[in-house]
């Protein structure tokens, strides 16, 4: 009877530590999906961290799209204007009357007196006009693609960080263009080394010489070495050893020498020319006077 009793004990015994075990295993995870965890945390950041860098350039697709639309319509149905009632208020009436014009020249599409209207903002001193009637008229010029690069080359001087920056953006949609030689190409690249300081625009700055000739992405590769920004400067050497094919290249005199072993191709000007950004024409500025009364 004893002997029973003692073994039903041990049957209970045996019974609840299974028990136990078994509920501590369900509700504990186990070492593996531990370590998974930090693993999917740091993918996370990472995908988070690019994600601007992604959205900037699906940015700069997408206004490629517009261009190659535009260009094929014969005319916009309509402009969609960046209305702010708070920020149009702020503005002198001297500002909302170059406002007004700048927004009836863009939806006659004329260039003309959209760059008059960028000429007269840049007389008063960008220091003197609110950013957003600066990057009202940048969203202006950037209707023109390539055609309006030297206006904004000059919105990058701008005091304000967000406007400098749409200017940048601006350019660089317009290098895009592939009607551009490419001296123009490496006038601007050479321009916005100098102001730009963020790696992510630098990079794609940089990637431009990959669509000019030998000697003239030498020409800017040593313009960039004297007057780059910090930042363009320092990422400069990744970008001639990308072009070259060759490390150690950190010197003028290093790439005159590369230069003399790697001269242009006797077809490079047919090639690379294009047209050199600064043209004065565009659809509708022949119809300027008449349009105009």
């Amino acid at each position: 009877m004893l002997k029973q009793k003692k073994f039903l004990v041990a049957s209970l015994a045996v019974t609840l530590v299974v028990g136990v075990a078994g509920v501590v295993y369900m509700i504990t995870p186990s070492a593996s999906e531990n370590l998974e965890e930090p693993v999917k945390q740091t993918v996370e950041a990472t995908k988070h961290q690019k994600r601007p860098r992604r959205a900037r350039k699906s940015l700069r697709v997408a206004k490629d799209v517009e261009t190659a639309e535009r260009i094929e319509m014969p005319a916009r149905t309509g402009v969609k204007f960046n209305f702010d009632a708070e920020e149009e208020a702020k503005l002198t009436e001297e500002q909302r009357k170059l406002l007004a014009e700048l927004r009836a020249a863009l939806d006659d599409e004329q260039l003309k007196r959209v760059r008059a209207v960028s000429d007269k903002i840049q007389a008063m001193g960008l220091d003197n006009v609110p950013p957003f009637l600066q990057k009202e008229v940048l969203d202006a010029l950037g209707w023109f693609d390539s055609k309006t690069m030297p206006e904004l080359l000059g919105y990058l001087g701008s005091p304000d960080d967000e406007v400098r920056e749409s200017a940048a953006e601006e350019l660089l949609s317009a290098l895009d263009d592939e009607s551009l030689g490419d001296r123009a190409i490496k006038e601007s690249v050479v321009s916005l080394a100098k102001v730009l300081t963020d790696e992510d625009m630098l990079e794609d700055l940089f990637a431009y010489f990959d669509q000019v000739r030998n000697s003239v992405a030498v020409d800017g590769f040593k313009a960039i070495m004297a007057s780059g920004s910090a930042k363009a400067k320092e990422m400069l050497l990744d970008a001639i050893a990308d072009f070259t094919d060759a490390e150690g290249i950190v010197t003028q005199q290093k790439l005159d020498e590369w230069l003399q072993a790697n001269p242009d191709g006797d077809d490079d000007d047919n090639f690379y020319g294009g047209d050199d950004g600064f043209d004065d024409t565009v659809d509708g500025d022949d119809d300027d006077d008449d349009n105009q009364g």
